[in-house]
């Protein structure tokens, strides 16, 4: 199972999510009281009489009837040719496609978890409608909304619902083929606005999920057309062009979404007026949110707010003095502790080491470019196990702000291949230390080491270990490192 969810994810966050959540669907009408089945069929056979069909399959019925094996083009011509048979198979017949499978499933209410459909057969055993059988629907009714109408007339007012996300896709494929012919004609603003317009007056909705979905689909076009949807969208959605392009980027950062590439927070950074501001807002939107979250339920395990692409590409893109990269480093570290008390209570746990190995990449591409840590630090990685992380603070960070030699260099940090930054030996040794932030780094490690030597304490002996070793080799003229060395002679004595 695991190796599956790899195949599908490339980010590891998503597959150790989509791991702890997933759970086998039950066919949608699995629990259907006989009563009401037997009603049905009963329904269906004095209405119906001789054409209740017991074999057969409306579904590929449908699906020549409305052209579906030909081009749009000529299957143009084919369903309005067969528009009679097709209203009969609607409006006499009863004909609806099947229930969409759920994509997703809330967990706390806030974030969409991913969870995994299985592999789509014909016809599905779990009763839901396929995708391929769903573009069937869509298809048709891109090529005659009428379609739509003669739905509802049955009762069936669920199909804008039901197909919402495919039938604005489809719009847009048509409008901008994968691969156009010499005599396409790149359409304006002014003719895709008319077109979205049209199906939203119908009943779709153009809501930021699909955008989102949208913007994907064309994201390595996005150079080209990404100006022309957008001014469409916004026509559409009647806002202020920051306000549609904050509201999109909060969609897109949602963890439900397996960024595979960054062409879209490349094309929305460029669009913004005031980048930094905007995205400075999405995190803390998204923070308070999963502040709020957990407060009312209580979880076991934190994991990234968002993909791990997501840090690195703030990273690249902000440098590394945006308040915006220290907030994210924050959120990072804040992540990478919580799931390293995780894993000292449940080692073997594989979601957590798969959402720790994710956590630590990142960290450490930012910790190879600039030293983030504060003394407030100290206080999070007084639980921490992890050699790599204590190792870089006590024998390479603090001896640099301290101005002792290191004995040994301890960067880069191994990451993965996706989040490598060029390394230089110099490029996090030039931080410039002021008096008072010496002054704060040597008042924490005395009150930390008081504490640890005089009072009871929950810190691990990992961090214990790489305090008192930096404190009595790198600061040995200290006063309190002086007075716990005259307080242990004396009893010695």
């Amino acid at each position: 199972m695991k190796q599956y969810l790899k195949n599908i994810f490339s980010d590891d966050n998503i597959i150790a999510e989509t791991f702890k959540y997933i759970e086998v669907r039950p066919p949608w009408g699995s629990d259907l009281p006989l009563s009401v089945l037997t009603y049905l069929l009963t329904e269906g056979s004095n209405g119906l009489g001789s054409e209740l069909c017991t074999k057969g399959n409306d579904m590929e019925l449908f699906h020549f009837l409305t052209g579906g094996p030909h081009t749009i083009d000529q299957a143009f011509n084919i369903l309005h040719k067969n528009m009679p048979l097709i209203k009969h198979l609607i409006v006499d017949m009863k004909f609806t496609p099947f229930p969409p499978r759920p994509k997703a499933k809330q967990i706390d209410g806030f974030t969409n978890i991913t969870q995994i459909n299985p592999s789509e057969r014909y016809p599905p055993k779990d009763g839901y409608e396929n995708n391929r059988q769903l573009n069937v629907i869509a298809r048709a009714i891109l090529i005659s909304k009428d379609l739509v109408n003669l739905w509802k007339k049955i009762g069936y007012c669920e199909i804008c619902d039901d197909v919402n996300d495919l039938v604005m896709q489809g719009q847009l494929l048509i409008l901008f083929p994968p691969n156009p012919s010499a005599k396409w004609v790149q359409p304006n603003t002014l003719i895709v606005s008319e077109r979205l317009k049209e199906l939203v007056d119908l009943g779709f909705d153009l809501s930021y999920s699909v955008i989102v979905d949208i913007f994907l689909l064309f994201e390595k076009r996005l150079k080209n057309i990404g100006e022309i949807l957008t001014e469409s969208f916004i026509n559409i959605k009647e806002e202020h062009q920051t306000t549609f392009l904050e509201k999109t980027s909060i969609e897109l950062l949602k963890n439900s979404r397996n960024l595979k590439d960054l062409d879209i927070l490349d094309f929305l950074f460029k669009c913004l007026h005031n980048p930094e501001t905007v995205f400075n807002n999405i995190l803390d939107y998204f923070i308070d949110n999963t502040n709020e979250s957990s407060n009312n339920i209580s979880l076991s395990v934190k994991s990234l707010t968002f993909s791990p692409k997501f840090y690195y590409w703030i990273l690249i893109k902000f440098g590394t003095d945006s308040n915006l990269t220290i907030k994210c480093f924050e959120e990072i570290l804040d992540t990478f502790v919580n799931l390293d008390i995780q894993l000292q209570q449940n080692s073997d746990n594989e979601i957590y080491q798969i959402l720790f190995k994710s956590t630590c990449d990142i960290l450490f591409a930012y910790c190879n470019v600039k030293n983030f840590f504060k003394p407030l630090h100290l206080d999070k990685l007084f639980k921490c196990t992890n050699n790599d992380i204590l190792c870089i603070v006590f024998e390479h960070y603090l001896p640099l702000l301290f101005g002792i030699e290191i004995t040994q260099m301890l960067l880069p940090l191994p990451t993965t291949e996706e989040f490598y930054l060029h390394y230089t030996p110099n490029s996090n040794t030039k931080r410039e230390c002021t008096k008072q932030e010496l002054e704060d780094w040597f008042s924490k490690l005395e009150n930390i080491f008081y504490t640890l030597y005089y009072e009871k304490n929950n810190a691990t002996e990992e961090f214990k270990k790489s305090l008192f070793i930096f404190c009595e080799t790198k600061l040995p003229e200290s006063n309190f490192v002086s007075e716990i060395r005259k307080k242990r002679k004396i009893n010695y004595e």
